[in-house]
């Protein structure tokens, strides 16, 4: 399941505050940054994949968990190299 890596007061990428920070299985990890106006997703399956989306603030709730589901969805089943090229590609073209 999601772990919780949130710590109070720690800022972003973006230099944003940090509202959630969370990691899936030791493989995957979000991040959504509130930055005065609008907000950061960062997410990236360790090793493999990194994105960043811009969101303002009637969306980003619902872009990080659709994002988190879809990273949890693809992590839990084997695939091949070439499906994670493809699963790549489909979530940054999504996001």
């Amino acid at each position: 399941m999601w772990k919780n890596l949130y710590v109070d007061g720690a800022t972003g990428v973006e230099n944003g505050v940090i509202m959630k920070d969370e990691e899936y299985k030791g493989l995957c990890r979000i991040t959504l940054e509130n930055c005065s106006g609008y907000f950061v997703i960062t997410c990236g399956i360790y090793d493999k994949m990194f994105h960043i989306v811009f969101c303002n603030v009637g969306n980003f709730q619902r872009i990080y968990e659709e994002m988190k589901q879809d990273l949890q969805d693809f992590l839990d089943k084997d695939s091949l190299e070439y499906e994670n090229i493809a699963f790549y590609r489909y979530f940054k073209s999504k996001f």
